[in-house]
């Protein structure tokens, strides 16, 4: 399942950048963009963190 959520991640952070080069500097404009990009970031740094078992505190796993 890890890999499969790696896979989409990395298909949606790619769609992002495909946007960032086509409408440039208006890319920055919409918050929703971010959001766009915060969430597949987010996984892959959860999947990087079990991938290399990382240890991190219980509140640091709470807050991601």
């Amino acid at each position: 399942m890890q890999v499969a959520l790696g896979f989409y991640s990395f298909y949606f952070l790619q769609n992002e950048f495909s946007q960032m080069r086509e409408e440039g500097l208006t890319w920055f404009t919409s918050i929703w963009n971010y959001m766009d990009v915060i969430t597949p970031c987010t996984i892959s740094t959860v999947l990087i963190i079990n991938a290399f078992s990382i240890p991190i505190e219980d509140n640091t796993e709470r807050t991601i």
